[in-house]
């Protein structure tokens, strides 16, 4: 089953009823003094598990923002990240396991990284390098394997790769191991001056847009081939 997102007023309606919030009482007003509203905790994001037992959220309820896993049954909150200084937002469980996707930053200097939390802990940066940043895209339709968008290549534009895992080694001439059983290949090197916008759920087709002021941009559709 591939991850899905919970709609907004169904999660706002789990993280009350698992943080014991009351509601107000009809016809009343509730004031809340500046230190109530700086202890508030966060949450963000959800990404449902495989089994559907648990929702994958972001939250500062440590102090800083960590990835949680809640669960569906009791409203109960796990923490598998334990970031003390760098915020960490949580991405997506994978289609078939417990093996989650969260992205951080390194002491705040905006360039984050995409990382692979495996069900022991074990933890792999998926975008290893200095100065570039990178962020999740989307799960290919064959759900063994998904789309990340980097800047190594060029610090101005972004590239495409395709991270396989899970389905037998591909093509070694087009692709490089990134972590334990999982490979990677260039996907889309973009010519510049374009935003990858989307890629097809098959990889074959990447919507780019390109825009030159505020009342002129264009949308291109290009047939994303794997480089020679």
């Amino acid at each position: 089953m591939r991850s899905k997102s919970l709609p907004f007023s169904l999660l706002a309606l789990s993280l009350t009823a698992a943080c014991g919030t009351l509601p107000r009482e009809a016809g009343k007003a509730r004031l809340h003094d500046a230190q109530t509203f700086y202890a508030t905790t966060s949450f963000a994001g959800a990404s449902f598990s495989h089994d559907g037992k648990q929702l994958l959220v972001t939250s500062d309820k440590s102090g800083i923002f960590n990835a949680y896993a809640l669960s569906i049954a009791d409203g109960s909150l796990t923490q598998p990240t334990q970031s003390k200084s760098d915020a960490t937002f949580s991405v997506s469980w994978f289609p078939a396991d417990e093996r989650f996707l969260y992205t951080a930053n390194q002491g705040g200097n905006e360039q984050n990284h995409l990382y692979l939390h495996l069900a022991s802990g074990e933890v792999h940066d998926l975008t290893p390098g200095q100065n570039l940043k990178a962020s999740f895209v989307r799960w290919a339709r064959d759900e063994h394997s998904f789309f990340v968008l980097t800047n190594e290549r060029d610090p101005q534009y972004f590239d495409l790769y395709r991270y396989h895992f899970g389905a037998g080694p591909i093509e070694a001439a087009v692709a490089e191991e990134v972590a334990p059983g999982f490979q990677r290949e260039l996907l889309f090197q973009n010519p510049g001056g374009y935003d990858l916008s989307g890629v097809s759920g098959d990889g074959a087709w990447v919507a780019l847009t390109k825009t030159n002021d505020n009342s002129d941009s264009y949308v291109y559709l290009a047939r994303a081939d794997r480089p020679t």
